[in-house]
C-alpha cells in the first residue's frame, strides 16, 4: 500500500491539468437576420451576420 500512495502523490502533485471548458450563449435574431450555417454554437463576428431586406 505505501508504494501505491507514493505513486498516486506523484501523480496528483506532477500530473498536467488542463481544464476544458464550454459556454454557450442564447441571442434572438430577427427573420431578416442570418447567421452562415458554420457558425451556428461558435462565436460570431459583426462581419459575418447578413441583413436582408426587409
Amino acid at each position: 500500500i505505501p508504494l501505491y500512495q507514493a505513486a498516486d502523490k506523484i501523480l496528483i502533485e506532477e500530473a498536467a491539468i488542463m481544464p476544458i471548458t464550454y459556454f454557450r450563449f442564447h441571442i434572438l435574431v430577427k427573420p431578416w437576420v442570418k447567421i452562415p450555417a458554420g457558425l451556428n454554437g461558435s462565436w460570431i463576428q459583426h462581419k459575418d451576420i447578413i441583413i436582408e431586406p426587409h
